[in-house]
């Protein structure tokens, strides 16, 4: 277990007597210097990539998609998906069917079978469910009105099936030229615009379907297709709104029993699976029922078992199509295309939504593939082509929810009484809308006006895979029920394809006589309710329905933490008016013969989003809370990644501005619209008050005429960079109102150098560096408690030293929790940075690279420089490793023994799997944490390994190696010792040697603000600038603010320096100083103080026996420990009057005697591994208070037994 969260965080800690007998390198860069390309950034630079990199990253989880299917939460989503995916397909076809004659319900049914049947084997993705929408079915119906129109009509199965192969086509080369990277710019703007047309389109089908069922004037309506004909009657047509309420009325009433109170949990969670497939059979079964059943309601219409509408052949030979009619269908095919880019994708995205706390990969550009394969088929056998369910698809995901507890809001006693309100701000969240499916897990956080501080926990997860997950408790229970009820959040998701798999092939059960004959037996009303509830349900949590009904909230009832709060209103009906017009323009086209152009209006929803909307008048925090991505970054990597600016998409593409002129024709139909949403500003004005505060956006108040009162440019977007952010915005908005603050962030996502190499991607060879230090088997080396944020512990049943992804996911987590990813700009480097001014003042000129999203070792995609008043540093340290040098090296890497593997020297930031060294003999250098790690692992399947070690180190507990002392030289046979001892079998050496502090974009040749000199003379008094050894950075004032006399202290600061510390926590503590230091910079005393006070801490070091200069930023004087550190930052900032004197300590007890048992804790839990406990130990720890009482419990359980049987000699490494 390793990497820096702990004690053990820096390998160069453990071995730091080998900088003494080695000469440091200066570590190269890890970018790649590569030619200036002379094409343009869109193009595509490898052709079938995504497809590839999709495969790589899905393929380890294929065995694992079927092994996982081993959970009850399988059953109820089979149920459920298979009624709301084949009889609303069905239901769609029946214009489709009746009109053309060319098409059955068996076409239908083998549609869906299909498409679940290739999505589930093949697919990349099987959450996603596919089938026959009723975009198709309005599409093929127009392409039918058209060519029945000419004089000379083709065979219509057979142009079809041209245009079903043009659109194959058409998805092959954009999965080949990687053109799903398009769905990086796809936001809940288009989402919810398109979600909503969707809404209503199940609406206006369940209204059709009741008004169809009338006779028409001239008599009974003629029998359809069916074992038994039928004719409408007017009884019959009044039943079926019957049974269509009935149907509507019951399913509601199960999802409301299901989020109610009352009951058991268990009838609740049945409710929740079964209301509405129980609503469907009893609404049936209603027609058959006394009078209902001699009024013969209409039901569906069915064919014969396993054969197409008019016993036509299976085979459609479209290649028999005249030639002209070939060309006449590309335009139909390339419509196709469009609608099955934006359909299919956006259920996709939508099956992935950021509520779902998914943990497989995604695979857009394989899903298009097989997309582009299904629909070839359709078009070969006559069927109607499937493709990606709204809102079927995150219906599925979420019928496959695995439930925990929430956590409590517990309130701290007297957080805040006795002292000033704003003294410890409270916590901003600026939240997404989610997935406008309402089926989703609705958090709700109801605020009841108390001004006191809470103690906030985490409420969302993305867990590893575990094997003991909760099974599901019911969904959650209204507000008001009582402190005693505990909500529930999602944890996890049973990701398979076992679901998808049966309920496809269920449909072809339907296909076989008997069951089309209870096929039959369906009322056609039964399934306008479900038409309706479906529609309704979706409306719910659609976000423009959200953001409408906003308005009409009473303000006692409203959250205090309701982002739209932070909105003006103005904006907000803007902003949906934008939305409306959208959809009006969609619905209003479906309706004419134009129709077969309605896919060109879905897909212009995303540049109107990236290119329109940025120039209204909206501020880019407004944007950010009415916006948002649909889906994480996690699943947003297979696209690469999130696109958060407003500016890039024009950039990209500037051939779209033309395409966009239909839209900004339609500005006045927004603004009429807009004029008509007015009066409902009057009325939250009316609520709300007219002197409610509107807060405008922080970064690039695009929308203010005036320029920021500050600036801030905070670099990395890991612990520390996320602790300085959320610091920052914990400031009232009265005081940091105008202020700009921007992170930013090479990288895909957040989460440091705990986000691991991009998947898919190999692991580079020296000199270029990964962007990681990660290793799939590493885990924390302390419990996760002590290293947490303040008031956000990590989820429920996480184990105790969990492995990096939950420690990344937690990150992100904290992140989307407190509202800082608006704040984030990812895929931008800073490149370099140059103080313009003196001590007095000045700017810093920033000059940033935003990077290629699929690949940012390529040049960057676009540069640009900005200024501003405050930089501060949280890039870490992990990441330019140190790299000893020894005389020899290269003679002995020259002559590797032949039939041997080739020798190799690799500092452990290559370190991924211990299996490559299986029969090799290793040296491992350094004790330091991934030396530990290294050593534990690599020594299990060595041929034999050896630890070179400093004199007071000591060779890793229970690792199989040898003691050796330090390196002193190479020869090209040998290795040998500073004993005089030689090893001449070496194969491989693993360096763990630690890490250098560089800043490159503030050192040369970029910067001349840091010098970095390994030998350098100088000291923290005589130091003209600040200066780098590569151990430590200074002068600095409490390893936080610059000394340097030409930068002003606050104007430069770092966080996350200090080495020997819980870095969540200490990141925390240094930021409170930052940020008040900014907001008011008298709170730090003068430069000539601050530097009396660092020479003094150094003589204390040397007074204890280090220098330090090669200590450098570890805590290790008996002064200056990690929590007392913590703690002086803190009462510092309460003597100066930046806080309030509450009597406690910023380190709680329970976390200073847990850190210092994490040994103990560690043999603990390795103990409770390989008992199988660790549920048994974790089940219903939630709050920081229960994390502690088990480390207390769990440290006394522990004790009792080494007393009675000692001391284990194995030391904790993995949990695998």
């Amino acid at each position: 277990m390793t990497l820096p969260t702990s004690s053990t965080a820096n390998e160069k800690s453990g071995h730091t007597g080998e900088r003494a007998a080695a000469t440091p390198s200066r570590s190269p860069s890890a970018t790649l210097c590569r030619q200036e390309r002379t094409y343009p950034v869109w193009l595509p630079t490898f052709i079938g990539r995504g497809i590839i990199r999709d495969i790589k990253a899905r393929t380890p989880y294929y065995l694992s998609d079927w092994a996982d299917s081993w959970n009850y939460r399988v059953i109820p989503a089979i149920v459920l998906i298979f009624f709301a995916n084949v009889l609303p397909g069905i239901a769609f076809s029946l214009d489709l069917i009746e009109t053309t004659q060319q098409y059955g319900v068996s076409e239908v049914l083998l549609s869906s079978f299909m498409a679940a049947f290739i999505f589930s084997i093949f697919g990349a993705q099987p959450l996603c469910i596919a089938g026959v929408t009723g975009p198709i079915t309005v599409l093929n119906k127009t392409i039918f009105d058209i060519i029945e129109r000419q004089p000379d009509p083709p065979n219509y199965l057979q142009f079809v099936g041209w245009v079903y192969l043009w659109g194959a086509i058409l998805h092959w080369i954009t999965a080949a030229l990687n053109w799903c990277n398009f769905l990086k710019y796809v936001t809940l703007f288009s989402c919810d615009t398109f979600g909503f047309y969707v809404s209503w389109v199940y609406l206006e089908y369940g209204v059709q379907v009741v008004t169809r069922q009338f006779p028409s004037g001239n008599g009974p309506t003629p029998p359809t297709l069916s074992f038994d004909s039928q004719t409408s009657t007017l009884d019959g047509a009044f039943v079926g709104i019957i049974l269509a309420l009935l149907m509507t009325v019951t399913s509601f009433l199960f999802r409301t029993l299901s989020q109610s109170g009352y009951f058991h949990r268990h009838v609740r969670r049945f409710l929740a699976d079964y209301g509405m497939p129980i609503s469907l059979v009893a609404s049936s079964a209603m027609a058959y029922w006394g009078r209902f059943n001699a009024a013969n309601p209409t039901t569906l219409p069915t064919g014969h078992a396993f054969l197409p509408a008019g016993d036509r052949p299976w085979l459609v030979r479209f290649w028999e199509l005249d030639g002209k009619w070939v060309g006449i269908a590309f335009p139909f095919g390339v419509a196709l295309w469009v609608l099955f880019f934006f359909d299919h994708n956006v259920s996709s995205l939508m099956a992935q939504g950021s509520a779902f706390p998914l943990r497989k990969p995604p695979g857009f550009h394989y899903d298009f593939f097989l997309l582009g394969i299904t629909t070839f088929i359709a078009g070969l056998l006559g069927i109607p082509a499937p493709n990606g369910l709204i809102p079927q698809a995150p219906i599925h995901t979420t019928s496959l929810l695995v439930m925990g507890h929430a956590k409590k809001l517990d309130i701290e006693e007297g957080s805040t009484k006795g002292g000033p309100r704003d003294a410890i701000p409270p916590c901003s969240s600026v939240q997404h809308e989610k997935s406008n499916d309402s089926t989703a897990i609705r958090q709700r956080n109801e605020a009841d006006g108390d001004e006191t501080t809470t103690t906030r926990t985490r409420s969302r997860m993305h867990p590893p895979p575990t094997d003991n997950l909760l099974e599901p408790d019911p969904t959650q229970a209204r507000d008001g029920e009582g402190d005693e009820r505990r909500h529930e959040v999602p944890i996890a998701v049973v990701e398979q394809r076992v679901s998808n798999l049966a309920q496809g092939s269920l449909c072809l059960v339907l296909l076989t006589g008997p069951f089309l004959h209870v096929l039959n037996l369906i009322p056609r009303g039964v399934l306008a309710g479900l038409f309706w509830y479906m529609g309704v349900d979706a409306l719910e949590g659609n976000g423009i329905t959200r953001k409408i009904l906003y308005f009409f909230r009473d303000r006692a009832l409203t959250s205090a933490e309701e982002p739209l709060r932070r909105v003006r209103k103005s904006r907000i009906l803007l902003f949906v008016a934008v939305q409306l017009v959208g959809f009006g323009a969609t619905m209003a086209i479906t309706q004419t013969i134009a129709a077969i152009g309605f896919p060109i209006i879905i897909f212009l929803l995303v540049p109107v989003r990236m290119w329109l909307i940025p120039r209204l008048p909206f501020t880019e925090e407004e944007l950010a809370i009415l916006d948002g991505p649909t889906a994480s970054p996690f699943t947003m990597e297979s696209v690469g990644g999130t696109i958060t600016t407003t500016t890039t998409f024009v950039a990209r593409f500037p051939a779209v501005g033309a395409s966009l002129a239909l839209w900004t024709n339609m500005l006045g139909s927004v603004r009429l619209v807009y004029l008509l949403l007015l009066p409902l500003v009057a009325i939250g004005q009316n609520q709300y008050g007219d002197n409610e505060q509107t807060v405008l956006a922080p970064s690039e108040r695009n929308a203010q005429p005036s320029q920021p009162s500050k600036s801030i440019a905070i670099v990395g977007a890991g612990s520390a960079g996320l602790a300085i952010l959320k610091t920052l915005l914990d400031f009232p908005l009265d005081v940091r109102d105008g202020w700009e603050i921007v992170l930013y962030d090479q990288r895909r996502n957040v989460g440091g150098l705990w986000l691991p190499d991009p998947p898919g991607r190999p692991l580079p060879s020296p000199p270029e560096l990964p962007e990681s230090p990660v290793y799939p088997l590493l885990h924390t080396n302390t419990p996760h408690p002590t290293m947490t944020y303040p008031n956000f512990t990590y989820p429920p049943l996480t184990p105790l030293f969990p492995s990096h992804e939950y420690v990344q996911r937690y990150h992100y987590d904290f992140a989307d929790h407190n509202g800082l990813l608006p704040y984030v700009r990812l895929f931008h480097k800073v490149a370099a940075a140059s103080w313009v001014g003196n001590a007095d003042g000045g700017q810093w000129e920033i000059e940033v690279h935003e990077l290629n999203a699929d690949d940012p070792r390529e040049p960057p995609a676009k540069t640009f420089k900005k200024t501003f008043d405050h930089l501060v540093v949280a890039n870490g340290h992990n990441h330019y490793p140190h790299i000893p040098k020894w005389n020899g090296t290269e003679g002995w890497l020259a002559n590797t023994p032949a039939g041997t593997p080739k020798r190799e020297i690799l500092h452990s930031i290559y370190y991924r799997w211990p299996q490559k060294y299986t029969n090799r003999a290793v040296i491992i250098v350094g004790a330091g944490a991934s030396g530990r790690d290294a050593a534990l692992q690599v020594g299990k399947v060595a041929r034999v390994a050896y630890q070179s070690l400093t004199p007071r180190n000591e060779p890793t507990p229970g690792a199989n190696v040898i003691p050796k002392p330090r390196i002193a030289y190479f020869t090209n046979t040998s290795v040998v010792f500073e004993d005089g001892s030689v090893l001449d079998d070496v194969d491989s050496v693993i360096l763990g040697t630690g890490y250098e502090f560089r800043v490159p974009f503030l050192s040369s040749p970029h910067s001349s603000v840091l010098e970095v000199d390994p030998d350098t003379s100088y000291n923290s008094t005589t130091a003209p600038t600040l200066v780098s050894n590569l151990r430590y950075i200074f002068p600095l004032h409490r390893h936080i603010f610059s000394l340097a006399a030409e930068i002003p202290p606050t104007a430069l600061s770092f966080v996350g320096l200090p080495v020997l510390v819980a870095n969540c926590p200490s990141d925390i503590a240094q930021s409170l100083l930052i940020a008040h230091a900014i907001a008011n910079a008298s709170v730090l005393p003068s430069r000539a103080q601050m530097l009396d006070e660092l020479v003094a801490r150094e003589a204390a070091l040397r007074a204890e026996g280090f220098d330090p200069y090669k200590v450098g930023h570890r805590l290790v004087a008996s002064s200056e420990t990690d929590h007392d550190y913590q703690d002086a930052l803190v009462e510092y900032l309460k003597d100066v009057g930046a806080l309030p004197h509450d009597g406690r300590k910023f380190v709680e007890p329970w976390r200073r005697q847990s850190r210092a048992q994490s040994r103990l804790l560690g043999r603990a839990w390795e103990r409770v591994v390989r008992l199988g406990r660790e549920k048994d130990w974790l089940e219903g720890v939630e709050t920081e208070e229960e994390w502690a009482e088990l480390m207390a419990r769990l440290a006394r359980w522990q004790r009792s037994y080494e007393e009675e049987h000692g001391v284990p000699a194995e030391e904790f490494v993995s949990y695998e």
